[in-house]
């Protein structure tokens, strides 16, 4: 109740005359924190400034000296108190007079001050741990803070079971604050809460201490079974206090220490901490698994935050198409709009050009097409821009000897204005004379200088030994949206003699400045110093600030030149005495649903300079940012360097999550620059794939979530080596998992004891040991032999499937074998080794993945893998038929525990687990997937696929398994790039959308081409009888099932399964091959790790077995789609569901609002009485919205049976709404508050619903909105977002939409007729007032927006509890 209590206090100040009585109702503690106004952060006229005479009227009198002793948490160190509660909770111990010790008090002034900079650290019970803890988790909690207050030296001013204060040690080390102290205190203890999963925030600040005796009558009590009588008790106040109190309950996450910017400033030998910057105060936050390191301990140098390079070139190792404009075959020179048409086509925003620096399209038109001076590539979908010059260094000696070259000061713009250039005389090639630059070179003096041939050859001479040839990638000023590539020729000219007349228009002989007119504009030049100054004045801010250039690293002063003065990609600064470099990192966390469980994309691991990079691992996409560079811009380019994602791919399948956006800073010493002090910004991002189903999401392992590779090549602009290759392996990872190996990782730091900072040989920069990748000779022990290597010979024929027909030509099916492995694939004695043997020996198409590229050995699959990870991967998926065709003999074993070197099935107490390169946490999972798996379900599946004959599972269908067999022997060969075929031209229409003559890029279609054309190229399935053909041809369609969107219920049934009913009618499938499709999905993920010999590591170790178990459940309802339309499927299978809830929720409901209590019991995925309960509690009004949008079905002419909307507006009309996300927002801010989660949810519905009304012709219909936005939100920041910021459905496309959160700057501009506010206030909104607010103005809209949704006004500061029942 208190805790309760204090949290409601703090949602809604209470006027003053109410603070001073809480104050009193509270104690000294909290009493401050009650006056704390959370809008501005500062504190109310009320207990801070109170007269201390006047405190006799909350119960107080101020001592003349206040009697405190040392005080200890009761089982924290004392053992009295241990003794007295061992086994309980920590509770607050009174200090009173009586127990003061010998030591006497601490000195305080008339106004009890005994500090006036005193460190406090006050921590709190989050409200969903309060309402969820026991006395068991407090007590440890309680008994470990005891350890680290002891370890630190801090003293306890009070505590209760949820709350405590904490004041630092009035002494500490020499080379520590009390501010050091504090914060490790705090961190220790978030570290230890959070990999306990216990909710605790902490609070930091440094201000006033005040202490008086506070009289509470008749307080005489029993707390925990000590006795506590006290008339007098030592109680504390202040801004200390009051200010740390506020912190730790105004942290915007759970497990963080968030401190004030004076505590920052305080610290010493731990202020190059790595810590997030609030955005909305001036406070900062210390993540619990950020490591913290002692400066002054040996060895403590933090490494770069990312080791990316810059913001040079990063090409995707494809195919460039070298688009050479205005020579289009057929075509004339290109006309200016088909060239804004060609740019816009590939996502450049061409209103951006002739603003600010950037040139006019014009005059990059006339750049690229009239005069060739530059062209254009289009790299994976990037446009890139590919300038040919020579780079001049025209020089001279001057009077006092020193070397100096002619370099381009400024330069006129279109606009009037001028440019600073600083750049050195190059010149330009055209495609004309790429071959004779020495001629160019000539014509350009003669052009811009002025100077005749035969001036420059009585004048000039070239050095050719100074002769160099480079290639530099960076983002031009002048051409905005594209990278330009510089391929230059680099050469020194000599002036021999600088006094001949003929040189005065340049300056010469004295070096002055000169201006020169040209037929464009004027321009101004200067003879600068070889180098520029700058160098000199970088050596020399380097040496006054005591860093020594001669200990960088070869070449790394003038990289450091060149990033700080060229590019523009970090600034230099002296901060508090000591010269800071800083540089921007963006980090996108890549999020996407695989099989509806959310998973983060991390690297694996990454190749580059010739080494492994282990600082990388489990890290997210990160990039250099330039200094300049908006964050947003960042986002797409990192997707587009790292992943090679093309801005039209992010456009599709891709939504930023501007929300989450957030700023890291951390200091650390560079390994590049060593003794420079670099300051990392570091802002991270979400970004989420739309649709992971979509096929062009294959180029980043989805929508199975594989792993897959992406190669770049990086621009090196110093040293030896011109260009690096880097090679990163991507894995994706549930996020669930993330979670918890961080939380083991924080768990295993903290013992046996916790240390006043983190070790200094424990990993990475985010203080995580790192486990590196295993190595070659441990991968080997899990794959199975690979065939010897098959080169690609170019066919002499050029046909739709060359390659393929030249590399089957006369190979055939060992039949014998493969008809082995399909009659004794039951018999106990037919091992593993031997059904290896067999398949391998019988089916030559297995041969294909040993395919090479000799042109490119590094070629990979369309997966990103390459083709022995697509070959291990296929064993895999056929060693699970294997598998699960005996789980009564040996295959529970083998699926969990995989098999040993010898080919037996390996168990629990294998000596294997017990190697230290394996994950401690690995047998438990096996074992428990092993324990808690329904395998009756996979059985019952394959009696349903007929590989059973009869329901006892002991006899077999011999050609079902061989139709099983050959199926996944050839489900992924077209992964093989090499073998793509291509539409025969003679086709007369497209097949699946290719036209003829075009190559075919999805595997699935390409391999369903083949079947369909070229049959006899795979003997295989050519081989096969003709059901079994079906079979495998109907289980390799193009489905369009999203399995997750059934088991969570979070579709209609039309959007859920209309595309699959059709290819099930169209082929007339019967339900034993929706079954026999359904055995294919399963064995081909099982086998999504390219190990088999290890078992099926992705559903044992890397998927959760609850919804692996919701998916294998649900096929037996959705085997009867041939002979049932949507809806009714849709039905049973939610009544079959709702009949095996835990607890039982008894008969399934009827009747108005029970298909919403049915999805909705579904999506929530848990809690389902109190979700049930709260939607009876709802208004009346989004009770009714979500009865009648929940049952629309998005099919036409079909209803629920239970619930078929009689006389409701949304019987039969359409279309029907998807909230994509919507089970999302139930299980995460739902499970905290079920009804504000629901409220939510309804007026998604209701918003949605005005931008596609209801008709009768979108019946069959369905549309999606994405609330990405929403789902990892509080209820509360969802209903209560911050001033002047207001939640929007966007329309996105004719069948999409997304919720977006807005902040005023983007009001202008908005096209109202399809954005509309979501208002979250529960009092009635004419319709009329909404639809006049999407179509006025910006300057009227103001004060309608601010009536409908801004929560953060003195008016409208409402929790969510207010908000919903108003």
């Amino acid at each position: 109740q208190g805790s309760r209590l204090a949290h409601l206090v703090r949602e809604r100040p209470p006027q003053r005359a109410e603070c001073r009585l809480a104050s009193a109702a509270l104690g000294g503690t909290m009493g401050a924190n009650c006056c704390r106004n959370e809008r501005n952060n500062t504190l109310l006229d009320g207990v801070d400034s109170v007269d201390p005479s006047r405190l006799h009227e909350f119960g107080v009198s101020v001592p003349h000296h206040t009697l405190v002793e040392d005080v200890q948490l009761d089982g924290l160190g004392n053992d009295a108190g241990n003794r007295h509660l061992a086994g309980k909770p920590s509770v607050m111990r009174t200090v009173t007079a009586e127990d003061a010790n010998s030591s006497g008090p601490p000195p305080a002034d008339a106004d009890g001050l005994i500090d006036t900079e005193a460190c406090c650290l006050a921590w709190v019970l989050s409200t969903r741990e309060t309402a969820r803890t026991t006395p068991e988790k407090l007590w440890q909690l309680n008994q470990h803070m005891g350890m680290c207050i002891k370890i630190v030296g801090a003293e306890v001013l009070a505590n209760e079971a949820w709350i405590g204060l904490v004041r630092g040690p009035k002494t500490v080390r020499s080379d520590m604050s009390a501010a050091d102290v504090m914060m490790r205190l705090g961190q220790l203890i978030c570290r230890w809460a959070s990999s306990h999963d216990i909710g605790v925030s902490v609070g930091l600040h440094i201000g006033e201490l005040h202490c008086l005796n506070l009289s509470l009558p008749g307080s005489a009590q029993s707390l925990g079974g000590v006795a506590s009588v006290s008339s007098a008790k030592a109680s504390y106040y202040g801004d200390a206090v009051s200010h740390a109190v506020s912190l730790a309950m105004g942290a915007d996450q759970e497990g963080r220490v968030h401190m004030s910017e004076p505590v920052k400033d305080k610290l010493n030998a731990f202020r190059m901490t790595r810590l997030t910057v609030a955005p909305m105060s001036a406070s900062y936050y210390l993540d619990a698994t950020t490591k913290v390191r002692n400066l002054y301990d040996r060895g403590a140098y933090l490494t770069e935050v990312t080791s990316e390079r810059g913001n040079e070139l990063v090409n995707p190792m494809s195919m460039a198409l070298n688009l050479e404009v205005g020579q289009a075959a057929g075509k004339g020179v290109m006309s200016l709009a088909e060239f804004r048409e060609f740019l816009e086509s590939h996502g450049i925003d061409t209103d951006k050009f002739g603003k600010g620096l950037a040139k006019t399209l014009e005059d990059f038109y006339d750049a690229v097409v009239k005069k060739r001076k530059s062209h254009l590539d289009v790299v994976g979908g990037l446009i890139q821009r590919v300038v040919c010059l020579v780079r001049i260094s025209l020089r001279i000696r001057d009077s006092e000897n020193k070397l100096r070259e002619l370099r381009i000061a400024t330069q006129a713009t279109a606009a009037g204005g001028m440019r600073a250039r600083n750049q050195q005389f190059a010149v330009v090639l055209s495609s004309a004379n790429l071959d004779n630059w020495p001629e160019a070179v000539e014509k350009c003096f003669a052009e811009k200088l002025q100077l005749s041939s035969k001036v420059q050859k009585m004048c000039f001479q070239a050095d050719m030994d100074s002769y160099s040839y480079k290639e530099q990638t960076s983002a031009s000023e002048t051409i905005p949206g594209i990278m330009t590539t510089y391929r230059s020729h680099n050469i020194v000219i000599n002036i021999r003699d600088k006094n001949r007349k003929e040189l005065q228009t340049i300056g010469l002989p004295s070096g002055n400045d000169f201006t020169l007119e040209t037929s464009r504009a004027a321009e101004k030049w200067t003879w600068a110093l070889v180098g520029d100054s700058k160098e000199e004045d970088l050596m020399a801010l380097l040496q006054n600030n005591g860093i020594d250039a001669s200990d960088f690293p070869a070449q790394s002063f003038a990289e450091l030149y060149d990033e700080v003065y060229e590019r523009a990609l970090s600034t230099l600064d002296v901060q508090n005495g000591a010269l800071m470099r800083t540089i921007r990192v963006i980090k996108v966390w890549l999020h996407a649903q695989i099989l509806n469980v959310d998973h983060l994309l991390l690297v694996k691991a990454k190749y580059q300079k010739g080494q492994y990079d282990a600082m990388t691992k489990d890290q997210p996409i990160s990039m250099r940012m330039r200094a300049d560079q908006d964050w947003t811009e960042g986002v797409e380019e990192a997707l587009s360097t790292r992943l090679g994602l093309s801005a039209h791919f992010q456009r599709e399948f891709l939504a930023t999550d501007s929300a989450s956006h957030k700023i890291t800073e951390e200091v650390g010493f560079s390994r590049s620059y060593p003794g420079l002090r670099t300051l990392y910004l570091v802002n991270e991002v979400r970004v989420s794939v739309i649709n992971s189903e979509a096929g062009a999401c294959h180029l980043i392992g989805l929508p199975a979530g594989t792993d897959f590779t992406f190669a770049r090549r990086e621009q090196l602009m110093k040293g030896p080596d011109a260009e690096d290759v880097v090679v990163t392996h991507w894995h994706w990872v549930t996020e669930e998992g993330y979670e918890s190996d961080r939380r083991s990782t924080l768990k295993a730091s903290t013992y046996p004891q916790p240390s006043i900072s983190d070790r200094q040989d424990d990993g990475g920069a985010d203080g995580m040991s790192m486990v590196w990748i295993l190595s070659e000779v441990d991968m080997l022990k899990k794959k199975v032999p690979h065939p010897k290597p098959m080169p690609a010979v170019v066919p002499k024929d050029d046909g739709p499937v060359a390659l393929l027909k030249m590399l089957m030509r006369g190979k055939s099916t060992e039949w014998k074998r493969a008809r082995n492995a399909a009659s004794r694939i039951r018999d106990p004695d037919y091992s593993c080794k031997d059904y290896f043997e067999d398949i391998t020996a019988a089916f030559p198409e297995l041969c294909l993945y040993c395919l090479s590229n000799p042109d490119d050995p590094k070629d990979l699959c369309t997966s990103g893998r390459t083709p022995d990870d697509e070959y291990q991967r296929t064993i895999g998926a056929m060693f699970t038929v294997y598998w699960i065709m005996r789980l009564d003999i040996d295959g529970r074993e083998l699926f969990c525990y995989g098999m040993d070197e010898s080919w037996k099935p390996r168990s629990h107490d294998h000596p294997t687990w017990t190697d230290p390169q394996r994950d401690v946490n690995e047998i438990g999972k096996r074992k428990a997937f092993y324990e808690n798996m329904n395998w009756q379900a996979i059985t019952q599946l394959l009696i349903d696929a007929r590989l059973f004959i009869d329901s006892s599972a002991q006899k077999h269908s011999e050609e079902r398994a061989l139709g099983m067999l050959v199926m996944m022997a050839i489900h992924d060969i077209m992964k093989l790039t090499l073998l793509l075929p291509t539409v025969d031209k003679k086709h007369s229409g497209d097949f699946r959308g290719y036209a003829p003559g075009e190559k075919i890029q999805d595997h699935d279609v390409a391999l369903s081409y083949v079947l369909a054309n070229h049959p006899e190229l795979l003997p295989s399935y050519k081989g096969l009888p003709k059901l079994q053909q079906e079979s495998v041809r109907f289980s390799h369609c193009k489905m369009e099932y999203n399995m997750g969107w059934l088991v969570q219920a979070e579709a209609p049934p039309g959007a859920l399964f209309q595309k699959f009913r059709e290819v099930v009618v169209s082929g007339q499938a019967k339900a034993s091959d929706i079954a026999f499709y359904f055995v294919h999905w399963f064995v081909d993920l099982a086998g999504a790790e390219p190990w088999p010999m290890e078992g099926c590591e992705k559903f044992v170790l890397r998927f959760p077995q609850r919804v692996l178990m919701q998916f294998i459940q649900s096929f037996g309802v959705v085997q009867d789609i041939y002979d049932k339309h949507e809806t009714q499927v849709n039905e049973e299978y939610l009544k079959d569901s709702w009949s095996k809830q835990v607890p039982p929720l008894g008969d399934p409901p009827t009747g108005p609002g029970s298909i919403a209590k049915m999805r909705m019991v579904l999506m929530a995925q848990g809690d389902s009485q109190e979700f049930l309960k709260q939607f009876n509690a709802l208004p009346a009004e989004d009770q009714r919205v979500l009865r009648q949008e929940m049952a629309c079905t998005g099919c036409e002419g079909q209803q629920y049976s239970c619930d078929n909307l009689q006389n409701q507006p949304t019987a039969g009309a359409g279309p029907a709404i998807l909230v994509y996300y919507g089970p999302a927002l139930l299980q995460k801010a739902g499970k905290k508050d079920p009804k504000s989660a629901l409220i939510i949810l309804a007026e998604v519905y209701r918003r949605t619903r005005e931008l596609w009304p209801l008709t009768a012709a979108n019946a069959g219909k369905s549309v999606i909105v994405r609330i990405d936005a929403l789902k990892e939100l509080d209820c509360s920041a969802v209903l209560q977002p911050q001033p002047g910021q207001i939640w929007v459905v966007s329309k996105t496309s004719s069948k999409d939409a997304m919720v977006r959160l807005l902040g005023a700057s983007d009001y202008k501009g908005l096209d109202w007729e399809s954005n509309i506010v979501l208002t979250f206030l529960r009092r009635r909104t004419d319709k009329r007032q909404v639809g006049n607010m999407r179509g006025t103005r910006v300057s009227d809209m103001m004060p309608k927006v601010r009536r409908f949704s801004l929560f953060g006004g003195a008016t409208m500061s409402l929790s969510p509890t207010t908000a919903a029942s108003k």
